[in-house]
This record gives C-alpha cells, sequence and structure tokens, in this order.
C-alpha cells in the first residue's frame, strides 16, 4: 500500500474538489461541437471555488483543489508500473473517463436516483448494459486471469467491494487496484476482503466530503446522478423512446444540493450556488452556439461518452417537457425560473 496521506493543517477536515469540468466538456468535441477554450472554464470553476470555501470560511474545515488531468496522470502512470510486473493483466474500471486514458475495459456501474431523488442501488451506467450482464462477459474472458481495477477514488467503498466480489465470483483474479483517493471507510472496508496490492494516490484522514465539479453543472456530460428503475433484477438507467437519458445534477432545482454535496449552506446560499452554476452553464453554451454558428439542442448531446442526461427539475410530473430539438439554453432559462419554487 502506499500514496500521499494529505493531513489538514492544524488538524481541519478537508472538502475535496476535482475539477473536472473542461475534461468532460471535451466529449462534445468527439461529437462535432465546438466548446469554450480552458481558459473560460477555468473562470467558470474559479467561480464555483470562491463559492465552495466562503462557505467554510471560519470553520474547522479547508478546501483542497485537485486538477483532474494531472490526477488521472497519477493513475494511469501507476497502472502502467503495475503493468510491467504483471503484463499479462487486464485493466478493469467503473470510471469513463479513465478508461480511455488507460485503456482495458469499462464497466458501466452507477448508483441510480428515483423520480423522486432517492438513491435506489448500485445500477449500469447510462448507456451501458445491465450490471449483470456487463459482469458476466468480462468474466467469461477473464476468468482465472489477473485483472488491475482503476478508480478515480472511493469514498466508502461499496461500489468497489461490490465489483470485487462479483468478479471474485467469477474466478477473475482481482491481483491489484489503482486509485486516485483513497478515503478512510474505503481503507477499512477493503482491508477486511482484499488482500491484493492497494496503490493509491491521495488519502485524506478527515474527509468532509468529495465532489468533481462537473456534478454542478446540467447537460454536461455525466453530470449529476442519473434516474434508473427496476426491471427484474436489474437495475438500469431510464432510456427513452428517442435515446435519450434523466438525470439530477446536484444543484436546485434539480438534485438535493445540501446533501448530495456536502455544503452546509444556508437555503439562500443553495440558491445563490444553483444561480451561479445554471448560470454559467448557460453561458457556456451561448459560447459553443457563437464557435458552431448555430443552436445546440438536445439531440446534439445525448451521443456523448460519457452520456449527457437531460437534467429533471423537482416537481416535474411528466418527461415530456423536452425534445430533441429544443435548444439547451432555452430548457435552462425554464429551470432558473423554476428556482422561485423551490422551497
Amino acid at each position: 500500500m502506499k500514496g500521499k496521506i494529505v493531513v489538514g493543517s492544524n488538524g481541519f477536515s478537508q472538502y475535496i474538489l476535482t475539477l473536472t469540468l473542461y475534461d468532460h466538456l471535451c466529449s462534445f468535441k468527439r461529437v462535432g461541437l465546438k466548446i469554450p477554450d480552458r481558459a473560460e472554464i477555468d473562470e467558470v470553476e474559479g467561480g464555483l471555488i470562491q463559492k465552495i470555501k466562503k462557505t467554510f470560511a471560519g470553520s474547522k474545515s479547508v478546501v483542497e483543489i485537485i486538477q483532474f488531468g494531472d490526477f488521472c496522470d497519477g493513475i494511469v502512470s501507476a497502472a502502467k508500473e503495475i503493468k510491467v510486473r504483471m503484463p499479462d493483466a487486464t485493466i478493469i474500471t467503473t470510471t469513463p473517463m479513465i478508461s480511455y486514458e488507460a485503456g482495458g475495459t469499462c464497466i458501466g456501474l452507477s448508483r441510480l436516483i428515483d423520480f423522486e431523488g432517492n438513491i435506489i442501488s448500485v445500477g449500469s451506467r447510462a448507456g451501458s448494459g445491465s450490471v449483470e450482464s456487463q459482469i458476466e462477459l468480462v468474466s467469461r474472458e477473464l476468468a482465472g486471469k489477473r485483472v488491475i481495477i482503476l478508480e478515480d477514488g472511493a469514498f466508502t467503498g461499496s461500489t468497489l467491494c461490490f465489483m470485487i466480489d462479483q468478479l471474485s465470483k467469477r474466478k477473475v483474479n482481482v491481483a491489484a487496484i489503482v486509485m486516485g483517493i483513497l478515503f478512510p471507510d474505503a481503507k477499512e472496508r477493503l482491508a477486511k476482503t482484499f488482500t491484493g496490492e492497494l496503490v493509491w494516490h491521495y488519502h485524506f484522514e478527515k474527509p468532509v466530503d468529495w465532489m468533481p465539479s462537473h456534478d454542478f453543472f446540467p447537460f454536461v456530460p455525466n453530470a449529476g446522478r442519473v434516474i434508473g428503475v427496476k426491471v427484474g433484477e436489474s437495475l438500469i438507467p431510464v432510456h427513452l423512446f428517442d435515446r435519450s437519458t434523466l438525470s439530477k445534477p446536484y444543484i436546485l432545482p434539480y438534485g438535493k444540493l445540501k446533501e448530495w454535496a456536502g455544503l452546509p449552506m444556508s437555503q439562500d446560499e443553495l440558491l445563490w450556488l444553483s444561480q451561479y452554476c445554471i448560470m454559467s452553464t448557460i453561458k457556456i453554451f451561448q459560447r459553443m452556439e457563437e464557435l458552431n454558428s448555430r443552436p445546440v439542442c438536445v439531440g446534439d448531446l445525448i451521443d456523448t461518452r460519457p452520456i449527457t442526461s437531460v437534467p429533471v427539475a423537482y416537481g416535474r410530473k411528466l418527461v415530456e417537457f423536452y425534445s430533441l430539438g429544443d435548444r439547451v439554453i432555452d430548457l435552462l432559462n425554464n429551470d432558473y425560473a423554476r428556482l422561485n419554487e423551490v422551497d
């Protein structure tokens, strides 16, 4: 076991924010859309950082900022080092952005929610087959062989342990795990069940919470928690007739911002942060329309990898509130107006 232990100064606890917005927006480039340059996105994330830091001002917590690019490079390079010693091993991950860099096989796992935002359980990621079918396919190919699991991090370790258990039951040898961030609860849980090599880049001793920045911005690839449904014994994302999927980003009027993001904010502060994130997203899409010389519509986004889901505001009783031909900016403006309806 090895990695960097991050101790908050003077015993402070740590709120970790990984800056992922630009890297996820780059998924739009792969479907032919031009996006703002990194400096413009850095400015948006800078505003988010300021608001989150203000939340913890005067408290016994500090905000730790991690750049996703360097973070991802550290994970992949550590895996490559293990591959030198285990040349026959196959890389497996549940994180698409790492899979693109490291190669190997991506198993699409996600914690799905119902239409009201309540967590159901671990299910398949949007655009992926059922968890059972994915693991069964991988297991048939890798039975009796060694694998290296790569993850961006594990907060409680429940999803990671679920995958290890499922692979082990099918005679797949999990020889090593490499992760960006290993949190105390996950470390303790893994110690009970995993005896292979464990490598981590950061270990935070007193974490408050951990958030990637893209989860605060609607209509960004992989933003928020995806809405799912149980079909038989499988839990899968809701896919509509037009192939689109539905999600709840962490901000209002979509998700449970205070609960999901671990921010000790008043209702007014939650509202102000949500207003900032929606208006920033509108500006990003306005800039995209300028760069692409045309409106950017829902149908332009749904084929990204990772998947871009349509955000659903609380109070929506029907899903026919949009069509693939609707401008993203129009839907965001409607949701911004709905902020006044949030209790």
